[in-house]
């Protein structure tokens, strides 16, 4: 009888802990799904979160380099002569040329294409050729034309040639083509 109560009991119990595993996979088996859904959204939600600094640390990168280059556009664009002021620059220049002893014997300006072309949206810069004689010593010819880098627009010696006179030494003559970029849309489009 005992070993008939004992089997009763050990099957019981058997019985009991099935009951219990079976109400564990049937009544917390959706808690522990949705446990493991939140854990799968908030690693998702982390991995968001990296992904939005990231892109904030580079929003920062990219507004600082914005920022700069614009700056570099305004001091670009500050030397661009305005157009209407080319000729009064190569005034400037002849006066430049004079703290370097030197004259300037002649100019000549660019052809009237260049001078009537205007300027849009794809070019809205020119270089306007203007071809200088001047005559003074050959250092101080070097000076000036390496001190035009100095000058507050953009200018560039395309050619340079030297003369030498017997009549006018120790000076030499030079002939320059110097082009100076200039542009009608300063202050508009740029």
């Amino acid at each position: 009888m005992e070993f008939l109560q004992r089997k009763w009991l050990f099957g019981g119990l058997i019985i009991l802990f099935l009951i219990i595993v079976i109400f564990i996979i049937f009544l917390y088996q959706p808690k522990i799904a949705a446990r493991a859904k939140i854990k799968e959204e908030a690693k998702a939600l982390k991995t968001k979160i990296e992904e939005l600094r990231k892109l904030a640390k580079e929003t920062e990168i990219l507004k600082l380099r914005i920022a700069k280059l614009e700056e570099e556009n305004k001091e670009f664009v500050a030397k661009i002569a305005p157009r209407s002021e080319v000729l009064q620059l190569v005034k400037q220049l002849s006066e430049e040329a004079k703290k370097y002893n030197i004259r300037f014997l002649s100019i000549r300006p660019p052809g009237l294409d260049t001078l009537l072309a205007q300027e849009t949206k794809e070019t809205p810069l020119r270089p306007i050729p203007f071809e200088i004689t001047l005559q003074g010593r050959y250092l101080d010819i070097g000076k000036f034309i390496a001190n035009l880098s100095k000058f507050p627009y953009f200018i560039k010696v395309y050619e340079l040639e030297f003369t030498g006179k017997d009549e006018i030494k120790p000076l030499i003559e030079a002939r320059i083509l110097v082009n100076i970029f200039a542009s009608s849309l300063v202050g508009k489009i740029l």
